[in-house]
């Protein structure tokens, strides 16, 4: 298990306390309270934990390609790097280069999200040459199709929820229901990607 998904995994830790939560509120007759948003918050970090696991994975990969513990890969050589970096400057110690690479890739990455079924093999394809979502299909005997379905629309309630604060446009004072086994099988669907993706990706 890499140090990326042991990040995902202590993420999933604190999405569990929030369930908790919604749990003891909802078992002791809290009807004074909404706790749906309980439900939308773990939605909502699930997916942030995914986010997080590919940009995390993918700095380490061109950081250990760079150093040469691990082969380069087709998509290494379009990684744009600045011109003026210490990369390019030979009297630069290693370690100050390494710490300047692991800056700049996080921010150039920190604008994109990569939840999506398109979007995360396009942040993956930088360091790695394989068709990852036929490998995780296979991973988790899954269809193909079927598979990138769910993970966009797992993505597209997350958006709901942080662009839209879940409510039915245009009559802003009504939210679209959730429910605990909804989101429930969202988080073990998308901890099972996890699992797979990371289960390959030690392997290439």
């Amino acid at each position: 298990m890499s140090e990326e998904r042991k990040r995902f995994e202590a993420n999933l830790d604190y999405i569990n306390n929030l369930n908790a939560i919604f749990k003891y509120l909802t078992n002791n007759k809290a009807n004074a309270l909404d706790v749906s948003d309980i439900l939308r918050a773990e939605l909502t970090m699930t997916e942030s934990a995914l986010d997080l696991y590919i940009h995390e994975i993918v700095k380490t990969r061109i950081i250990e390609m760079y150093v040469g513990s691990r082969k380069k890969s087709k998509g290494y050589s379009k990684i744009k790097i600045c011109l003026e970096s210490p990369l390019n400057n030979d009297k630069e110690k290693i370690e100050q280069k390494l710490i300047w690479l692991d800056s700049e890739i996080a921010k150039q990455q920190s604008r994109k999200s990569f939840i999506r079924s398109d979007t995360i093999p396009q942040a993956l394809s930088q360091v790695c040459d394989i068709d990852i979502w036929a490998e995780v299909a296979k991973e988790i005997k899954d269809d193909q199709k079927e598979m990138k379905r769910k993970i966009n629309l797992i993505a597209d309630r997350r958006n709901k929820i942080v662009h839209e604060a879940d409510a039915k446009l245009p009559f802003k004072d009504e939210r679209w229901d959730i429910d605990e086994n909804e989101v429930n099988e969202a988080i073990d669907f998308i901890k099972k990607i996890v699992g797979a993706l990371d289960t390959i990706l030690d392997k290439n």
